[in-house]
C-alpha cells in the first residue's frame, strides 16, 4: 500500500512542522490527531505536500536549514 507524507504545522509555527503519513487510497489526514501532536486546536492545523513546503516557507523541526517565510507568513 502506498503512503502519502505531508507536513503539518500550527498557525504561526512554520519552522516546527511535523510529518504525518497516511494511506494514499482511502486514507486521510486526521485533523484531530494532528492537532493533538502539535498541541493546538484543530482550527489551527495547516498542511501541505512535501513538495510544497518551500512555497509555504515551512520546515520540519529537525531540519538544519530553516525555510524563508513564504505563503504561510
Amino acid at each position: 500500500m502506498d503512503k502519502i507524507t505531508v507536513a503539518i504545522w500550527k498557525d504561526g509555527d512554520t519552522q516546527n512542522a511535523h510529518r504525518e503519513t497516511f494511506a494514499e487510497h482511502g486514507g486521510y489526514l486526521d485533523i484531530d490527531s494532528a492537532a493533538s501532536s502539535l498541541g493546538c486546536d484543530a482550527s489551527e492545523v495547516n498542511s501541505c505536500g512535501i513538495g510544497e513546503m518551500s512555497a509555504y516557507g515551512v520546515s520540519f523541526a529537525d531540519d538544519p536549514f530553516q525555510a524563508f517565510a513564504g505563503l504561510a507568513a
